[in-house]
């Protein structure tokens, strides 16, 4: 198998290596719908919130929405097998945050979430640990080992900015926590060619992260550099 560096017209060339079936994957997306070729930035065009720990993708369906956290998951593993659901518990959700520590988390399709049930997420994903809990026999805490510094990814319908609005009058703390992200149909694909490209990540996955780490162990603090 053959690795190559990523490169894009526009941007800084990138650390991250990937094989021929990934550069085949992205290639639709290197030019618009009218052919010409699509600029990349390479500093992210929003300010983002000062303490943000969960993001949201909204759009319509059809937009890509959970094809976005599949190729999230599919980085470490399993592109479905990875991601939560928005009916699970809260308990479960703070489980996995525990037990992926460093690696993001999904939750598809949050748009039934209810604004109070978003808000426990908000902080819950930013506060970096599960819930302090006693012994059952004794005055004594129980060792908590439930930590992460992590990004929770979602996708929803509905923008959760307008879901916290309605619900209370200043929902600054949860906003300061929220990152939301709008996506358009493009109709660079039809859902034929997006079927054919993306149903390979059931084939190819958990690879890129493993190069990535050997990345980040061998050169450490030239990427602390990169995101500080």
């Amino acid at each position: 198998m053959e690795w190559k560096p990523l490169k894009r017209r526009g941007a800084m060339t990138s650390h991250v290596i990937m094989d021929d079936i990934t550069s085949e994957l992205i290639a639709p997306f290197d030019y618009n719908s009218d052919g010409t070729e699509r600029f990349y930035p390479y500093e992210i065009p929003v300010d983002l919130p000062l303490h943000w720990g969960i993001g949201v993708i909204v759009g319509a369906s059809g937009t890509g929405k959970s094809t976005i956290l599949k190729m999230c998951n599919s980085v470490w593993g399993h592109p479905e097998e990875l991601m939560l659901q928005w009916k699970d518990t809260m308990n479960s959700i703070i489980h996995r945050m525990g037990v992926m520590n460093n690696l993001p988390v999904t939750i598809d399709e949050v748009t039934k979430l209810s604004g109070d049930h978003f808000s426990d997420l908000a902080y819950s994903a930013s506060q970096g640990r599960g819930k302090n809990r006693m012994q059952q026999h004794s005055n004594t805490e129980r060792i908590n080992a439930t930590k992460w510094a992590t990004i929770v990814l979602c996708s929803s319908n509905a923008s959760f900015y307008d879901k916290l609005s309605s619900l209370k009058s200043t929902p600054d703390g949860e906003f300061m926590r929220l990152l939301e992200y709008k996506i358009e149909l493009t109709g660079n694909l039809t859902k034929e060619e997006a079927d054919e490209t993306f149903n390979r990540l059931y084939d190819n996955y958990g690879h890129a992260g493993v190069e990535y780490a050997k990345y980040l162990v061998s050169d450490l603090e030239a990427a602390i550099d990169l995101v500080m």
